[in-house]
């Protein structure tokens, strides 16, 4: 009832008393009681034209229905709606346990719930999505709570991949997100949206946790889970137009990790030297075939002593999906396709390039670039200058970097700075190989004892013993099963792939907010049951009212004539 409607109702008590108490003292007693009577129809008939006035619903509708807990419910709205012989239905054990008093059967399985001329009525925080579609219902929504209300992280990832958390939260108090893992706190934040990152340094399935905090309070606690696969062995050519201890460095550091590297250094136009690891000269191909490499890391003299025919071969290569990764300098004059809109600076005397995560390197002629459109950055410090950006060129990507003595972090006992710059830049880069299979499930959050529906992309159907893959009549190269995971944590698929499944208590809000908003966007869209909103009642015809004025009216003035 809004400002307007009170004004109204509190002018009428006035009248309604002081008409009465004129007609109490009134000399004449005769028919005082239908006198009084009639005054308070025509007031309460002027009043129920002045209001929108319900009546309250009474049909069957209200009491022909089929209530649903599901997690969270409000014990309220389930008074309100149930009457007794309401059939009550539980879709998990908690919601079970707490509808008790309303005699709930648990009863996950949405065929079960409609009966003939009888409205679901679905309440808490909303339904599976391997529950929604079935039956049409009406949806009672649960209050949300605060927590985390988006969420994404790389769940595989290769090795010297970063990890990164980011997300957003909804609170009505500050709130700490905290990356937790290996026994220690590895980052936090305080503003949403948020960003938390980690190195992994392990191989395989590793279980983080993200903690929410508010004050001293814990509000959750849940898995991030996250599978380190060995990094990829790739196929590397370097070129310089000088040796240097830079590319040194990175040739023991890729042949140590398995790839196979050959090193042109130029001596002339049209001459170089050549030096392998892990492969020989005849597999390495000759000096104008660039088809066998992942990527080829230059520097711009190098590439500007090469001849026309074999930069040319170079650049079909990068259209059809090879990396190049271009070591640029403050010297740098060439025009090549390799160089297109890239502008370099120089960092103010004596101040040391400053990486995120990093030690500081110094470099008494450190050049950084200028931000380009076409450039995306990849590296760059806290005033904005860009150290790495890469470029789209074709199917391949170009890299710009001026970093030129990162080989001064193994020197000085920082492995892991220079691990991380160059797991990071090379295969951002690299020729992407061919998947024989892609692998997904079909929701975010894979829970024990429920339906997972499980999704490989592949020309060949997968075979395993352990699962029945049925091919997609639309796509040919979907195939699907559906699986029902008796224990959480890690799941192995076919060909190594590797899932994990989570507790009936993980995300537990975070799952709420994603069930509450699917459940009612999809409120009233199946085939079965009859939809209905929940009956407010029928408004008062305004020609009853009239009618009973004018007879109230009718009669105090006849009464007065007698």
């Amino acid at each position: 009832m809004d400002t307007g409607q009170i004004m109204v109702v509190a002018a009428t008590g006035l009248v309604t008393v002081t008409l009465v108490v004129l007609e109490w003292r009134r000399a004449r007693k005769a028919r005082l009681g239908w006198r009084l009577l009639a005054t308070l129809v025509a007031l309460a008939s002027l009043l129920a034209l002045a209001l929108p006035l319900r009546i309250p619903a009474t049909d069957t509708l209200q009491a022909d229905k089929v209530l649903v807990l599901t997690e969270g419910f409000d014990a309220d709205t389930v008074r309100a709606l149930y009457q007794p012989h309401t059939p009550v239905y539980a879709t998990d054990s908690v919601s079970w346990v707490r509808g008790r008093r309303w005699q709930a059967q648990w009863m996950p399985f949405p065929g079960n719930w409609p009966q003939p001329g009888r409205t679901v009525h679905v309440t808490g925080s909303g339904l599976e999505s391997w529950q929604r579609g079935h039956i049409r219902y009406v949806f009672h929504p649960a209050p949300v709570r605060d927590g985390i209300t988006h969420l994404h992280w790389n769940q595989q990832m290769p090795g010297g991949a970063a990890l990164r958390v980011q997300g957003q939260f909804q609170s009505r108090r500050p709130l700490k997100v905290l990356l937790y893992g290996l026994n220690a706190p590895l980052d936090s934040a305080t503003a949403s949206p948020f960003t938390l990152t980690t190195r992994p340094k392990h191989r395989g399935g590793a279980v983080y946790r993200l903690i929410t905090l508010q004050g001293k309070d814990t509000l959750s606690n849940d898995p991030l889970p996250v599978f380190v696969t060995a990094a990829d062995t790739l196929n590397v050519l370097l070129l310089a137009a000088v040796p240097d201890a830079e590319n040194r460095f990175l040739k023991d550091w890729l042949g140590s990790h398995g790839s196979k590297v050959a090193v042109r250094t130029v001596i002339s136009r049209g001459k170089a030297d050549q030096a392998f690891m892990n492969q020989d000269k005849k597999e390495a191909g000759n000096a104008g075939n660039f088809a066998p490499y992942d990527l080829v890391v230059a520097d711009a003299a190098a590439l500007q002593s090469l001849p026309m025919a074999t930069l040319n071969g170079l650049r079909r290569q990068v259209e059809e999906g090879m990396g190049l990764l271009v070591k640029t300098d403050s010297g740098q004059g060439s025009t090549g396709f390799y160089n297109s809109g890239i502008v370099l600076q120089t960092l103010p005397p004596g101040e040391s390039i400053r990486l995120p995560q990093a030690v500081p390197l110094k470099d008494e002629q450190a050049v950084y670039m200028k931000p380009g459109a076409a450039q995306q950055p990849l590296i760059s410090d806290e005033k904005g200058r860009v150290f790495c950006a890469v470029t789209p060129y074709g199917r391949g990507n170009i890299l710009h970097t001026t970093l030129h003595n990162t080989y001064t972090w193994q020197l000085a006992s920082h492995p892991d700075d220079y691990d991380r710059l160059w797991a990071m830049l090379l295969h951002t880069i690299a020729r992407e190989k061919p998947v024989s299979m892609e692998w997904r499930t079909g929701t975010a959050f894979p829970l024990q004892d429920a339906p997972v529906l499980l999704q490989a992309y592949s020309t060949e159907m997968p075979v395993d013993a352990s699962f029945s893959f049925a091919r997609n009549s639309d796509i040919p190269f979907l195939w699907a099963c559906m699986q029902w995971p008796r224990r959480s944590g890690w799941q192995y698929g076919p060909q190594g792939q590797v899932w994990y499944v989570y507790g009936r208590g993980d995300w537990a809000t975070l799952r709420a907010r994603e069930r509450t908003t699917a459940t009612a966007a999809l409120a009233g869209s199946g085939d079965t049951a009859s939809i209905a909103q929940t009956p407010e009642g029928r408004p008062v015809p305004p020609l009853w009212p009239f009618l009973a004025f004018l007879l109230a009216a009718g009669f105090l003035w006849v009464e007065r004539k007698l």
